[in-house]
């Protein structure tokens, strides 16, 4: 005896009738799906060419406790560990706090920051720059502003700035200039080597060995002259955090625009005098572009930490 229904095999067989139908009626419009995935690719090109990249550096240090060779009453009592773990987080405040990241500041010279700019994206260039700006610390300098500079040749550039309501900086007292906000405009053609003094700065700009005759007369540049309160406030979003509860390990987090910039930073603040190997990984949108190895050795600072190990791996974001 056959217990299917006739009208419920009827309605199945109407249902799959109907999904051919909508199949059918999907496929008489399939170049409009065509335009949309074409569309989709152009801004996904678009958007990978003109937006700026954002590296981020990760360094992992290992604490070694200063006491560990003293029989201290906690490691009587068995409370070795509790002391280790108040070591540990008495290092990540002095890591962490705004003195230590303004007087590293202060030392590693990132008082100019220099740029390129092509096709609309403004990019980094930090030690890469054709040319340095040697700035004058007896006048007060306009901070957080852009100079244009256009290279006309090996012994000549042209300057260009103009903005409204400027805050000035006193980088000989390492303060602000209160209630100083003024317009500055500049349009001129000036000589490398030559200071330029106006009414409200006094600069020079010097050549580096980084300068190509050939490709820079033809490329767009401009620095920035910052105070050290505005860096402080970037560079103090580095974030710190144990790998785990056991282990006396932290890794620091940062994120910029440029690699190497970041790297001496957290060189500096971490005060390493040990020659050191980068582990590079660049990644674009989650694929791996390239991975390399390299090393180098740094400066020492003021700010020694008991040993270390650095481990700093690089990775691309787009913002």
């Amino acid at each position: 005896m056959n217990d299917n229904n006739p009208q419920d095999f009827q309605q199945e067989q109407q249902q799959s009738v109907d999904y051919k139908v909508l199949l059918f009626k999907f496929y008489r419009y399939w170049y409009f799906f065509a335009i949309t995935v074409f569309i989709a690719l152009i801004i996904a090109f678009i958007f990978n060419k003109y937006t700026s990249p954002v590296y981020e550096v990760k360094t992992s240090i290992l604490i070694k406790d200063k006491s560990e060779n003293k029989l201290s009453a906690q490691s009587i009592m068995g409370l070795g560990g509790l002391n280790n773990m108040q070591n540990l987080q008495n290092e990540i405040g002095v890591l962490s706090s705004y003195t230590l990241t303004y007087r590293t500041i202060a030392k590693i010279g990132f008082e100019i920051s220099y740029f390129s700019e092509e096709n609309f994206i403004s990019k980094e260039i930090y030690k890469d720059s054709p040319f340095t700006v040697e700035i004058d610390t007896v006048y007060p300098q306009p901070v957080n502003m852009r100079f244009n500079i256009s290279i006309a040749s090996k012994d000549k550039y042209r300057l260009e700035a103009k903005e409204e309501d400027i805050k000035f900086y006193n980088f000989s007292k390492k303060d602000k200039v209160p209630g100083r906000k003024e317009r500055v405009a500049v349009d001129e053609t000036f000589e490398f080597g030559k200071w330029v003094q106006g009414n409200n700065f006094r600069f020079r700009l010097l050549l580096t060995p980084m300068f190509n005759q050939e490709k820079d007369l033809t490329r767009t540049f401009f620095f920035q002259i910052n105070d050290y309160e505005s860096l402080v406030t970037q560079y103090k979003g580095f974030s710190i955090e144990p790998i785990n509860k056991e282990a006396s390990i932290v890794e620091i987090k940062l994120k910029g625009g440029n690699v190497n910039k970041l790297a001496d930073f957290l060189d500096a603040l971490e005060g390493n005098t040990l020659p050191r190997t980068w582990n590079v990984r660049i990644l674009l949108q989650g694929v791996l572009l390239s991975s390399l190895t390299t090393s180098s050795k740094v400066s020492a600072t003021p700010f020694i930490l008991p040993k270390r190990l650095l481990k700093f791996s690089v990775r691309i974001k787009k913002s």
